[in-house]
């Protein structure tokens, strides 16, 4: 770490070389490439690959799995900024952190990131709006089905006739009534 660290500080005499750092703990592999050319390969450069693709120019981004390792080992913490986990190549998740001691590192969050949250709020907005819109014309409907409905759709009265015998109570209506 501190090899990364007297490198940025070192960056900074020159502004025109615009460097971000992805730092890992990880295996790494020495291989021949396709023209037997010595090179590197594994986890440990992968991660880090993927841990810089966040960073601006002047940051310096380590993986999780570093960062646990120089919280134990040294006061590193208080220079960690935590990030967050985020997806990475084939929706890897992996955990990111911003090392910024006041003199070298970039405090300022990744644009990256900045601008998945915005585009997260955005989406946020939409489904908050598209639900309320949902939910203000179905009360609406529900309201004015409630309002407006009768108890019975139709009435009928139709003439009465006394089928019982007793003719004191014998009543005759000649008229029906109907009302809708």
């Amino acid at each position: 770490m501190q090899c990364w660290l007297e490198l940025a500080a070192e960056l900074k005499q020159h502004p025109d070389i615009q460097l971000r750092m992805g730092v890992h703990s990880g295996p790494v592999y020495r291989v021949a490439d396709i023209n037997t050319n010595q090179n590197v390969a594994g986890g440990g450069i992968n991660i880090a690959q993927r841990v810089m693709d966040f960073g601006d120019a002047g940051h310096i981004l380590v993986s999780t799995t570093l960062a646990e390792m120089l919280v134990q080992l040294s006061d590193w913490g208080k220079c960690l900024i935590d990030l967050g986990t985020h997806a990475v190549k084939h929706s890897v998740p992996v955990h990111i952190y911003n090392l910024y001691t006041g003199d070298v590192g970039n405090p300022r969050p990744p644009s990256k990131l900045v601008a998945k949250r915005k585009q997260r709020v955005k989406r946020a907005a939409i489904v908050a709006a598209i639900t309320i819109f949902v939910l203000t014309a179905g009360g609406f409907t529900s309201y004015r089905w409630w309002s407006r409905r009768d108890v019975f759709d139709s009435l009928a009265v139709m003439p009465l006739v006394n089928v019982s015998g007793n003719s004191e109570v014998d009543f005759r209506s000649e008229a029906g009534l109907v009302a809708t």
